[in-house]
């Protein structure tokens, strides 16, 4: 999925049960909507996710909200992998870091 308006990319990859979500660019309130039909679009039988930020250049309020809002949709069968530093203080401040596995 590629919205340039929102300057972020979204590419999703299944294999078997586990879904990949590689998030590219600004995470962001205009942004939120196209993270949320990501969510939505993941199949039932989807038992864990890895969300991979290697590209993420920023996340605000509303993407750490699809965050925890995909975290909960797969019972905390979520991952992060390849956060930078400055996004990983966001997950910080707000505490995620303590319920959200980071890789």
């Amino acid at each position: 999925m590629r919205n340039k308006e929102d300057n972020m990319e979204i590419t999703k990859t299944i294999n078997e049960s586990e879904a990949t979500l590689s998030v590219e660019g600004w995470l962001d309130t205009q942004a939120a909507p196209q993270m949320k039909e990501a969510l939505d679009g993941l199949e039932s039988d989807i038992t864990s996710l890895i969300l991979d930020f290697k590209g993420l250049e920023y996340i605000s309020s509303s993407g750490i909200r699809e965050v925890v809002s995909a975290y909960k949709k797969m019972d905390g069968a979520v991952v992060v992998k390849n956060v930078s530093p400055g996004i990983m203080s966001t997950f910080k401040a707000t505490g995620l870091d303590k319920k959200i596995r980071f890789e």
